[in-house]
C-alpha cells in the first residue's frame, strides 16, 4: 500500500506524496490520506505529515480562516509562530476526502460523529482507512471515537493515533512521542511510516480501546493523584490495581 494523499483540517486534512519524493512514495501505502481540522493539532499533524514528503491538505468550513492561512503562511489563530508549508493544500470541499487514502479526524469529540455521518455520505472508499486523533468518549451513548467512526462507516478500518502531544510543541519540533491503534497491525505499521520522524517517534499497537480510553480518562486519574498527594496518602492509592483501593 503506497500513501499518496493524507488529509487534515479544522475538521480533517489530506497529504499526498510530492513530486520530488517519489521513491519515498513507492515504499509506502498508496492511501490518500484525509484528516485533521485546521485547528492546533489538526494543522501540527499536517506539519508532520509534509515533513515525510507528501503533499497535504487541510480541510476546514470555514473559507475565511484557510485564506487567512494561505495569506499568512501560518495558522495565527491556533498555531502561531509555526511556518505551514507550500506543500500543505487548504480546501473547504468535504468531497475531496472521497479520495483518501487515510483520512485523519481532528476534530472536538462532541463533534465526530456529525463528520463521520457526513464523510459516510460523500462515497468514501472501501479501501481507505480512517486515522482518529481525537480524545474522549460520546457523553450519550459511551463510545470510543473510533466507535463511532465504525458506527457510520462500517466497511473502513479505523485506527487510532494517540500520546501525550502538545501541538504547539509538535510545531516546533521538540521531542515527542504517540501511539498507532489499529487492529489491523500492517495497516498500523503503514501509518507509523507517515507519522515517524526524528523528533516524532510513534509505536503501533492493537489494543485500540487502551490506547482510546486511556487518552480520554487521564486528566480525572490526574486530579484523584493530585487529590491523594494534598491529602498525605501516599502514591500506593493511586497507583494500585485495586479498584477498591482506589476507592
Amino acid at each position: 500500500m503506497e500513501v499518496g494523499t493524507v488529509q487534515l483540517g479544522t475538521s480533517f486534512a489530506s497529504l499526498r506524496s510530492a513530486p520530488a519524493n517519489r521513491n519515498l512514495t513507492r515504499r509506502r501505502a498508496s492511501r490518500r490520506p484525509r484528516g485533521p481540522p485546521s485547528g492546533s493539532w489538526g494543522t501540527a499533524i499536517a506539519t508532520v505529515a509534509a515533513e515525510r514528503g507528501l503533499e497535504v491538505f487541510l480541510w476546514s468550513r470555514n473559507s475565511n480562516h484557510l485564506e487567512e492561512i494561505e495569506n499568512l503562511k501560518e495558522n495565527k489563530r491556533y498555531l502561531p509562530g509555526v511556518s505551514i508549508p507550500n506543500t500543505i493544500k487548504l480546501t473547504n470541499d468535504l468531497k475531496t476526502a472521497s479520495k483518501s487514502d487515510i483520512l485523519a479526524c481532528v476534530i472536538p469529540s462532541t463533534g465526530i460523529r456529525h463528520f463521520a455521518e457526513d464523510i459516510s455520505s460523500i462515497g468514501l472508499r472501501k479501501d481507505s482507512v480512517i486515522l482518529s486523533c481525537t480524545k474522549g468518549i460520546e457523553r450519550s451513548t459511551g463510545l470510543r471515537m473510533t466507535e463511532i467512526i465504525e458506527d457510520n462507516l462500517p466497511n473502513n478500518i479505523a485506527a487510532v493515533l494517540s500520546g501525550p502531544n502538545h501541538a504547539e510543541e509538535v510545531g516546533k519540533k521538540l521531542a515527542t512521542a504517540a501511539v498507532i491503534g489499529c487492529k489491523n497491525t500492517k495497516i498500523a505499521k503503514e501509518i507509523q511510516s507517515i507519522f515517524s520522524l526524528p523528533w516524532f517517534r510513534t509505536y503501533t499497537s492493537d489494543d485500540v480501546a487502551g490506547i482510546e480510553l486511556g487518552g480520554a480518562v487521564k486528566n480525572i486519574y490526574a486530579i484523584c493523584a493530585g487529590i491523594s498527594d494534598g491529602l498525605g496518602l501516599g502514591c500506593l492509592l493511586y497507583t494500585s490495581p485495586s479498584p477498591e483501593t482506589v476507592l
